[in-house]
């Protein structure tokens, strides 16, 4: 596998005998996604997507794939994309701890009452030890609380969440083509939503983001797209 920095963006090249040759024009790269596994981490490594866009017939093929580098190379990639990321002043943001509660319920309490209820007749009072699995969905569920953060400055965000495995979303405003929040009834009731930016390429999805704080984002984010003169492809 080689991967390059060519004069209209990055190009790689990969295959044992079949050579397989990809290329991004650094004007369609609309977000850069980069996860660190567990693995990955001991080798101080990351697997890095440069989302392009394309029309939907050229499917995941509008990606470059790079599946391991070091921070430098990230470094790098990132500069490339975005000169002025490492100059801005970038705001943190958390979700709503009341994800954790919403998971716990769906995935914790619900599902070890059901394998109670239909393991008691097989295993008796034993099955009881199935009420093990909320607490375990509790930690993971606080756990990926945690780690979920999203960093606005004035010209773009980036993203981070995960549990075990990290993931990564760098994203500038006028890349943007729509916004759209949107809440369950629950939500509703909490004055929660998700936040989801929508790219030529992909989405950024942010959940159980403040009510307020969504519509402020919302907003600005289509005041920049309106006002920014670049084109994003």
């Amino acid at each position: 596998f080689k991967f390059f920095r060519t004069d209209s963006g990055f190009k790689s090249e990969s295959g044992l005998f079949t050579k397989n040759e990809q290329s991004a024009n650094l004007q369609k790269i609309q977000l850069i996604r980069w996860t660190v596994s567990p693995i990955k981490r001991l080798f101080k490594m990351f697997a890095v997507s440069l989302k392009q866009a394309a029309s939907i017939s050229v499917g995941r093929r509008n990606s470059i794939f790079v599946p391991g580098c070091y921070e430098p190379h990230l470094s790098a990639i990132r500069r490339i994309y975005w000169p002025a990321e490492e100059l801005l002043e970038f705001e943190e943001h958390r979700i709503s701890k009341l994800i954790c509660w919403r998971q716990v319920l769906y995935f914790g309490i619900l599902p070890a009452i059901g394998m109670v209820i239909l393991r008691y007749f097989d295993q008796g009072w034993t099955s009881i030890f199935w009420l093990l699995w909320i607490p375990t969905v509790y930690f993971l569920s606080l756990r990926y609380f945690k780690n979920w953060r999203y960093f606005v400055s004035e010209q773009g965000i980036r993203t981070q969440s995960g549990i075990f495995t990290m993931r990564y979303n760098l994203l500038q405003w006028y890349k943007i083509q729509a916004v759209d929040i949107r809440q369950s009834i629950y939500q509703r009731r909490k004055n929660v939503a998700h936040l989801t930016l929508y790219t030529a390429a992909g989405s950024v999805r942010i959940p159980y983001v403040e009510l307020e704080k969504a519509q402020a984002i919302h907003d600005f984010v289509l005041y920049k797209v309106e006002s920014d003169k670049r084109k994003w492809m």
